[in-house]
């Protein structure tokens, strides 16, 4: 038994605006710290970049929302470069 060939089917689809905007983006890594109980309950926690530098901590999940938001928001400033820096 030979098998049909299926038609191509065309799936472009055409890129948002946001899309578009690809340069304007990066990446934001952080690493969550999270301390639970035996069954799997939030206690606290902490935010940390790639570093190993505390961003905040927190001892809910609402916390850890304000903590995210705190930093997210904190990124959006302008980082002025350091002397010598391009």
């Amino acid at each position: 038994m030979i098998a049909a060939e299926q038609p191509e089917r065309n799936h472009s689809v055409q890129p948002s605006s946001d899309e578009l905007s690809l340069g304007d983006r990066r990446y934001v890594t952080l690493v969550l710290r999270l301390v639970v109980d035996g069954i799997g309950h939030l206690k606290h926690g902490e935010v940390v970049d790639v570093e190993g530098h505390s961003r905040g901590r927190f001892a809910s999940w609402r916390g850890l929302a304000r903590v995210l938001a705190a930093e997210l928001a904190a990124q959006q400033t302008p980082r002025r470069a350091a002397p010598g820096e391009i």
